[in-house]
């Protein structure tokens, strides 16, 4: 566990959620473990693998929970995190563009002490530094060549690019050519499900026409990766071989905010972060201690209260201090508990140290959040 937890003797008191020192993130573990296997089913009936993300939860006790119900493997998308996820025996896909020999080498470190490890390249640079980290330490690994979904983040722009890299792959020793990642993550958060779906289409014809070019060197049972919580119910019919989905173990503010596909979200709330009202002075708010330092966003969404009825939006004042609007409302006193959904789950649990895991308002275990911050 990351150092000393305040809040460790609470475990297994049945009121230990209610006795927590604030501010502190909240996994209903009964709704946790609705969503692991809705997911795992759903990726199952569609013929689909599921590969989940560690970057939506950083925690291992999930991640374990998710290879029990089939997950083929775990993304990851740090060096960190795949060396924290290392430990649990499973494959692990490196889905982010790694280039430095410091990472490479690492990297290579974990597939030389019998970690499967796959990796995704886009450039013959990185290639070639990857192919000296792997030929020092005499092992070899898998690679997806990533491409450019429309984010322009990482990937090869063009067929020429990934065939000119496919062709060096196939040439080498250390590196194995298993297929494509194909992550189109601006489909995630798109509010209109009709849009993502006609986003979806253009993604297609990429898939298509890489996969085409490369047909000549195309693997037996080769992966195309990608996929996210949005798009998943598009991705089931899709052209993908597994999916990366994390969010969808916890959901956030921002995926709930979006037209999702289904009749309703398949996915429960199942994360939350508690805090304390530290002063009720004024006739309309009250302020809490959970301020920027403990949400984070990617829409500049705000943390919205549990319970609230009219969905009330919790005001971020300063680093430790929040406001929450209480006209026309109940109004809570100075020592109460107020919980909200995060606006967007993977970089909020990045900001704490563990994960307090309940049943209702029994506190059953802490479980500490890894590779944070790196």
């Amino acid at each position: 566990m990351n150092g000393p937890q305040p809040n460790a003797h609470l475990i297994g008191k049945r009121d230990g959620r209610q006795r927590l020192a604030t501010p502190a993130l909240i996994v209903e573990v009964p709704l946790l473990e609705e969503n692991l296997q809705t997911a795992a089913r759903l990726a199952k009936a569609a013929g689909k693998n599921l590969r989940p993300h560690f970057k939506a939860h950083k925690s291992l006790e999930i991640a374990e929970r998710q290879i029990s119900l089939g997950a083929v493997g775990i993304s990851v998308a740090t060096v960190t995190e795949a060396e924290a996820v290392s430990g649990l025996g499973t494959d692990i896909l490196l889905t982010s563009v790694i280039s430095t020999p410091a990472q490479q080498g690492r990297i290579a470190d974990l597939a030389a002490e019998g970690s499967a490890i796959t990796l995704v390249l886009d450039s013959p640079e990185a290639f070639a530094s990857l192919e000296r980290e792997l030929r020092d330490r005499d092992t070899a690994l898998d690679i997806l060549i990533d491409v450019d979904m429309g984010r322009s983040r990482s990937g090869c722009v063009t067929i020429e690019d990934a065939q000119i890299l496919a062709e060096q792959v196939d040439k080498s020793e250390q590196v194995r050519f298993r297929g494509l990642q194909t992550y189109a993550g601006q489909l995630s958060h798109m509010r209109s499900y009709a849009e993502r779906k006609r986003e979806h289409l253009k993604t297609l014809n990429l898939i298509n026409s890489f996969q085409a070019a490369l047909s000549g060197i195309w693997p037996d049972n080769a992966t195309v990766s990608g996929g996210s919580t949005g798009s998943m119910n598009i991705d089931l019919d899709g052209p993908l071989t597994e999916l990366q989905c994390g969010s969808y173990a916890l959901m956030d503010v921002e995926y709930l905010n979006i037209e999702s596909g289904w009749e309703a979200w398949p996915f429960e709330q199942a994360v939350f972060v508690q805090s304390s009202v530290l002063s009720a002075n004024w006739p309309n708010h009250v302020v809490t201690d959970a301020g920027d330092k403990w949400f984070r966003s990617k829409y500049n969404t705000a943390p919205v209260v549990t319970g609230a009825g009219a969905r009330r939006q919790l005001e971020l004042l300063s680093d430790e201090h929040a406001r929450l609007n209480t006209k026309g409302t109940s109004r809570p006193s100075v020592g109460d508990r107020i919980e909200c959904i995060p606006p967007h789950c993977d970089p909020t649990i990045g900001l704490y140290s563990a994960i307090h895991a309940c049943d209702g308002d029994e506190l059953i275990e802490i479980w500490p959040t890894q590779a944070r911050g790196q």
